[in-house]
């Protein structure tokens, strides 16, 4: 997974979005570490072995996510008999299409929408996960404004909610604004209240030619598709 991280905090407003930075590969990566107890990406693992990770992917499908995960397998000796503690769901997963965080009401106004947090809860309550990956955040807002500063603060405050009742994390995939600097907090898209109301944001950062060539990323056939 050829990508760096810069960790930071800040405001930030906009709207639209360049990908293939690496945020879903990374989180991924950080949803395997947690479900087999190996710190393979720099960050400590708090909470003893039989952690549980569910990531929840409303942009690609199920298939792509296990291809995913498999990637980052193939790359850190994991086997998949490792991989109990992990669930993943896609955007052809029926329960996956009914979470949608925001609503426009009679009068065109964005709204939060209850029904959409009660479909994620649904599964928390039978999965028990102690991590939670919504990717991307856009994908589970599309039912409004996302940059209406006052219904993305109830997004965000329903959402912390629900993972102090749980007790688990939630790690929340989002876009940065086209044309934005890299690794800047401040260009993340959509309503300040998203990156004012998260605990820590973690900007990937695409790398250098050097970085990559140092880290052999550019090694023929590492990553073969004959291979998967």
């Amino acid at each position: 997974m050829a990508v760096r991280r810069r960790s930071c905090s800040g405001r930030t407003n906009g709207d639209r979005v360049p990908g293939g930075a690496g945020k879903s590969s990374l989180a991924i990566g950080m949803a395997i570490c947690v479900a087999t107890n190996r710190e393979l990406l720099g960050e400590k693992i708090r909470g003893g072995g039989n952690l549980k990770a569910l990531v929840i992917n409303g942009e690609d499908s199920t298939e792509e996510i296990r291809r995913r995960v498999y990637a980052f397998c193939l790359a850190h000796g994991i086997a998949e008999r490792d991989l109990n503690g992990l669930t993943v769901a896609g955007a052809d997963d029926a329960w996956v299409q009914r979470i949608s965080f925001l609503t426009t009401n009679e009068r065109g106004m964005s709204a939060f929408n209850q029904g959409g947090l009660d479909a994620l809860q649904l599964a928390l309550a039978a999965l028990h996960p102690d991590v939670i990956v919504l990717d991307p955040l856009v994908s589970f807002c599309a039912g409004g404004n996302m940059n209406d500063n006052a219904v993305m603060s109830s997004v965000m405050r329903k959402l912390k909610e629900t993972a102090a009742r749980c007790k688990s994390a939630v790690l929340i995939v989002h876009h940065t604004r086209k044309g934005g600097d890299a690794g800047n907090v401040e260009t993340i898209s959509g309503a300040a209240a998203i990156t004012n109301l998260a605990r820590r944001a973690i900007m990937p950062v695409t790398p250098t030619v050097e970085e990559a060539i140092s880290w052999e990323f550019f090694l023929p056939n590492v990553y073969s598709i004959s291979n998967w």
